[in-house]
């Protein structure tokens, strides 16, 4: 009897309570509670976003590929191991570190609506959808065939791609950074407009203001003081 009746208080208190009148309750946002004792995250944020979709819900920070640990790059090929594009190479497009996930050029191709904009009519596009980190992998520049990499580091401490047969797996060459010119966009400044004189100088506004050679009247306290200084040399 005793223990049936432990049993009964202790399932009365794990059982969950009734909000009272009136009580706000703890509203989830696609399983992602706001919580008033801590700042939201990103994954808060991201699910409060209107167009959120639960398919790509973000991975937990815990099953996160750290990004130190990623061997690819932006711009490598890569191939795809499993899936519909099993056996297809392309060039990765982006890298999704919050998703563990990689966009490479012609794989998971996925039809997307596109809003009408200026100069650009509304429609549909093909686009390259994400795929996950661990269905690609680098070519082996010696066999082109996939390989597995891991970094080594150099005498001078320059860090390089390996694959398993022992070739260094180039990086990949980021476009140069250019500086925009004035015709590249039609808001810059020209230079005439720029390094033209906007203000008047004092000598110029004064001789436009006083053409007899008037000088502008003295302060108060300044005639104040030469009034002081003659009653003081008169006496």
């Amino acid at each position: 009897p005793r223990g049936a009746m432990l049993r009964g208080i202790i399932t009365g208190l794990m059982r969950p309570r009734a909000p009272a009148a009136g009580e706000e309750v703890a509203r989830h946002t696609r399983g992602l509670a706001w919580k008033s004792s801590r700042r939201p995250t990103i994954e808060d944020r991201m699910a409060a976003t209107p167009g959120w979709s639960a398919k790509r819900q973000l991975v937990p920070p815990r099953h996160r590929i750290p990004p130190k640990s990623w061997k690819i790059m932006v711009g490598d090929e890569v191939a795809v191991r499993s899936g519909k594009d099993k056996g297809k190479v392309g060039r990765v497009l982006e890298l999704r570190y919050l998703e563990n996930r990689v966009v490479v050029e012609g794989v998971n191709v996925q039809k997307k609506a596109v809003p009408p904009a200026e100069g650009r009519a509304g429609g549909h596009e093909l686009r390259p959808g994400p795929i996950h980190y661990s269905n690609v992998a680098l070519l082996d520049p010696a066999t082109g065939r996939p390989t597995r990499a891991s970094t080594r580091a150099l005498v001078n401490g320059t860090r390089v791609r390996v694959s398993a047969s022992g070739a260094a797996i180039p990086t990949p060459k980021r476009p140069a950074l250019t500086r925009p010119t004035s015709a590249d966009s039609p808001y810059c400044t020209k230079p005439e407009h720029a390094f033209a004189v906007t203000y008047a100088h004092y000598g110029h506004f004064m001789a436009s203001t006083f053409p007899d050679g008037e000088k502008d009247p003295p302060d108060e306290g300044e005639a104040v003081t030469a009034g002081e200084g003659a009653s003081g040399s008169g006496a």
